[in-house]
């Protein structure tokens, strides 16, 4: 080979430059036939069981959400000691984890933690615990910790509504509206206290107006939801006694003063319209 550079009457720099060159190029070749040459080994030759194989080693390396503790959820990124205390607060309170992108009703975390969180993340929703009563001396398996305990240790968790199951809204009680997704008790005390304050829901969309429950949680539960108008509970405007007219959340006190110097009507569209607020209608009858 040198013989040959040095026909081409290249510098002695030149020369050199040609070498190394020539090497790399030898060198690189060499690498790919070791490459096309060696394959990895497959459990018993099967492509379908090696791919098994990887897909059970992600799901141990995921954190499932309904059962993590407070030291797994701190090895995920950008959660420390007091983001793991909040996210098991929110999930006793709401009664398990039904969708990942409940994480984002918990301060502190937005969209973009929440994105950094879904690749390490999963949820199981079949660990949701049936809400019963608890009676003495009697044991269950723990379907997390695999392990028998007694029922006093247990978190009383609700069995979460399925796809296509539905629940009345104007009749459900606190342990019905906790099978709503996303729903614990404290959310299930606000909405039924709510509900007795309107007399009754028009529409499903009232709930947004439920102290806390935000635009995620109410299409997580809207799919579960029917509603019967049959049992909403009306005011009499021309005989209601101002307290009744006042604890209504659509009254204001200054509209209701107006009211009661005018009345009696014998239509609803002789109504004041001073701080007048629309809601209240289907609420109101003429009839005593």
């Amino acid at each position: 080979m040198k013989q040959w550079l040095q026909s081409l009457q290249l510098t002695p720099a030149e020369r050199n430059g040609s070498i190394v060159l020539m090497l790399l190029i030898v060198a690189m070749l060499g690498i790919r036939l070791v490459l096309l040459l060696w394959q990895p080994s497959l459990p018993n030759g099967n492509l379908a069981a090696y791919q098994q194989d990887i897909a059970a080693f992600e799901a141990d390396t995921l954190i499932e959400l309904n059962t993590a503790s407070i030291e797994s959820l701190e090895e995920l990124p950008g959660i420390g000691p007091s983001m793991a205390e909040r996210i098991i607060a929110y999930r006793t309170e709401v009664g398990g984890f039904s969708y990942i992108e409940q994480l984002m009703e918990i301060p502190g975390i937005g969209e973009a933690k929440l994105n950094g969180l879904r690749p390490y993340v999963s949820i199981d929703t079949t660990l949701a615990k049936v809400l019963i009563q608890k009676p003495d001396n009697i044991l269950l398996e723990d379907t997390v910790k695999k392990e028998t305990t007694t029922l006093d240790t247990l978190p009383l968790w609700p069995i979460k509504l399925k796809p296509g199951e539905k629940l009345e809204l104007n009749s459900a009680k606190i342990e019905d509206l906790q099978r709503l997704p996303g729903i614990g008790l404290a959310f299930a005390q606000r909405i039924y206290d709510y509900r007795e304050r309107l007399g009754g829901f028009y529409t499903v969309e009232q709930l947004k107006e439920v102290t806390g429950l935000g635009e995620a949680k109410y299409l997580g539960m809207q799919p579960y939801l029917t509603l019967k108008l049959n049992n909403v509970h009306k005011l009499s405007i021309n005989t209601a006694f101002e307290p009744e007219l006042l604890a209504h959340p659509y009254c204001k006190a200054s509209w209701v003063a107006e009211v009661l110097t005018k009345r009696p009507f014998t239509d609803l569209q002789q109504l004041p319209q001073i701080n007048f607020d629309a809601r209240i209608v289907p609420y109101l009858t003429i009839a005593d």
